[in-house]
Parts: C-alpha cells; sequence; structure tokens
C-alpha cells in the first residue's frame, strides 16, 4: 500500500513573519496610492465643472479608484499569504501583496507624475 505525502506544515518563524513583513512594507506604498488618488479625485472634480469629454474623466476615474483597488488587492494577498501553510503560497502572497501596494507609486516614477 502506497500512502502520498501531502504537504507537510512547518512551524517555521521565518514562514511565519514573512507576511507580516511584507504588511509592513506595504503600509506607506498603499498609503501613497491612496493619497495620489485622492489627489486625482479632486482633479476630476474640477474636470466635471469645466465640462471634460466623457473618455478624459473615465481615465481619470480609473486612476482615482487605483489607489483603493490597490488596499483591496493588498488585503486579499495578505490573508491569502496567512491561509496558506508552505513557503512557496506564502512567498508568492506576499510578494503580490508588495506588488498591488507598489504599482501606482511605480508607475508616478517611470511616467514621471511625481
Amino acid at each position: 500500500m502506497h500512502i502520498s505525502k501531502v504537504s507537510r506544515r512547518t512551524n517555521s518563524l521565518w514562514l511565519s513573519l514573512l507576511p507580516v513583513l511584507s504588511g509592513i512594507i506595504c503600509v506607506p506604498l498603499v498609503f501613497l496610492s491612496i493619497r495620489f488618488s485622492l489627489f486625482t479625485g479632486q482633479i476630476a472634480f474640477y474636470m466635471v465643472g469645466i465640462g471634460t469629454q466623457a473618455r478624459d474623466l473615465i481615465g481619470v476615474s480609473i486612476v482615482t479608484l487605483a489607489g483603493f483597488l490597490a488596499l483591496i488587492g493588498v488585503f486579499i494577498c495578505l490573508f491569502m499569504a496567512y491561509r496558506r501553510h508552505t513557503w512557496q503560497w506564502r512567498l508568492g502572497f506576499s510578494i503580490g501583496a508588495i506588488s498591488c501596494a507598489g504599482a501606482l507609486p511605480l508607475s508616478w516614477v517611470i511616467f514621471g507624475f511625481i
């Protein structure tokens, strides 16, 4: 009779701290994303006032929502990192959380919005 091995749970301190460390890294990045989104929302208010075309307002509204979508993405990735017990899943979801948080600030650096 052959017994298959299922992934073993490791109670390593490193595995427990990986989502915590990525959460600490994500806090300032998410703060910057939300701050930029609120700033863009103020610009969108004035764009509506001067009668800008709908396609331009759609683009600005997507950027306005991007910071809050980053926050939701970080929460989902960190929740999934805590639920998984293997190092591959925790590492993957921790990197995913940092990627969600850093996407909008990285776009400022790439496109020169700073």
